[in-house]
């Protein structure tokens, strides 16, 4: 979170964030969350906005439990 809000760095998915795990398990049709490896695995592909990707991803989250998650 460090990283991302505070340094602002454009690289960086939050793979320990639950909300992340559970929207990324929904969004890519997992059968079970993925361990924060398996998803550092998933969205090698997304660099190098993984930044974005975990805002998406959040609001996603947000979306599906009809809630704003979008950490601001």
């Amino acid at each position: 979170m460090y990283l991302l809000f505070s340094l602002k760095r454009a690289d960086v998915l939050a793979v320990d964030d639950l909300a992340i795990k559970v929207a990324a398990m929904d969004l890519l049709g997992l059968a079970e969350r993925p361990t924060s490896k398996q998803l550092k695995s998933l969205t090698e592909e997304w660099s190098p906005y993984l930044s974005a990707a975990s805002l998406l991803l959040w609001a996603y989250y947000g979306s599906l439990r009809n809630k704003i998650a979008i950490p601001l």
